[in-house]
């Protein structure tokens, strides 16, 4: 004899935590961080979007090697905008046109790994058995992807207004570091933004992440070619700028910090709300082309 026994349990209400469906966009987001950057996965998986990263400190960190070696003068005597980081490199509104290709490229790589690989797989059917909705899906994506973006638009020129301030170079007051905090911030969260949205439009018109990732680049080049070519040879009016993307992007941060253009055609010489309005409509433009895609995709779960 044993004590081994077949129970016929039938079906078992749950009776662990039940959580909101914002936590499942939380999860989402996270794991779409995860996968971006090549976490928990084989280390090829790391070597680009970390190479970029990488690339895109690289010039802040040599900003803030010299400024500690060769500290900058007084700045009181210069107002409080803290734009002398020139001396020995780009000024803060400058750098992210300074990465705008690198930022390009990056998210060129990642936004086909967070969308394109759940529908080759098979993987958008499972999520969208459980709580989650196709636009609740989207949400959680984008949250992700926009986090990682915003992360090296932004995080060199907090990299060196935090260490330029440690090295008594920064800003005189308290005012005038939450001043330029709020500035980058502001500018990384467009440039995110304007990119995120971009390339999560374009990606959703593949489930293959290489013809994705080529269409991306592919666009945004093209854009920024053809524009130049029309308004500098066509004698087109510069207006036809805000079809720039790469090109908005560069410009969102030198308007925000009020920093002068560097010439006198194309986005460099249209008002700053044309820019800030041309980059939200592109924005919205793009996620409302990527949510029609989405509400139209064929799923089997």
């Amino acid at each position: 004899m044993t004590d081994a026994r077949i129970h016929d349990t039938g079906y078992r209400k749950f009776e662990g935590e039940r959580r909101p469906v914002w936590w499942a966009i939380l999860d989402l987001a996270k794991h779409g961080v995860q996968r971006v950057l090549g976490l928990k996965r084989k280390g090829k998986h790391k070597l680009l979007p970390f190479a970029i990263i990488v690339a895109a400190f690289l010039p802040a960190i040599v900003i803030v090697g010299l400024a500690v070696m060769n500290p900058f003068d007084d700045l009181s005597d210069r107002g409080p905008q803290f734009n002398d980081v020139s001396d020995v490199g780009p000024q803060l509104g400058e750098y992210f046109g300074f990465i705008s290709l690198l930022v390009v490229l990056f998210v060129s790589f990642v936004s086909p790994e967070a969308l394109c690989t759940d529908r080759r797989t098979g993987m958008l059917g499972l999520y969208l058995a459980s709580p989650l909705t196709r636009d609740t899906y989207l949400l959680g994506r984008f949250a992700g992807l926009f986090a990682v973006i915003a992360f090296i638009a932004s995080g060199p020129q907090l990299l060196i207004l935090a260490a330029t301030g440690f090295e008594g170079s920064g800003p005189d007051n308290v005012l005038g570091y939450l001043s330029e905090f709020a500035r980058i911030v502001a500018a990384g969260f467009l440039v995110a933004l304007l990119l995120t949205t971009v390339g999560m439009a374009i990606s959703s018109l593949t489930a293959r992440n290489g013809i994705a990732s080529a269409l991306i680049v592919i666009t945004l080049m093209t854009l920024a070619a053809v524009t130049g070519a029309l308004i500098e040879g066509g004698g087109v009016a510069d207006e036809f700028a805000v079809f720039n993307v790469v090109g908005l992007a560069e410009s969102v941060g030198r308007r925000i910090f009020g920093e002068p253009p560097h010439s006198d055609v194309g986005t460099e010489v249209l008002a700053t709300p044309l820019v800030i309005f041309a980059a939200l409509a592109w924005s919205t433009a793009a996620i409302t082309f990527c949510r029609f895609r989405y509400q139209r995709i064929d799923v089997r779960q």
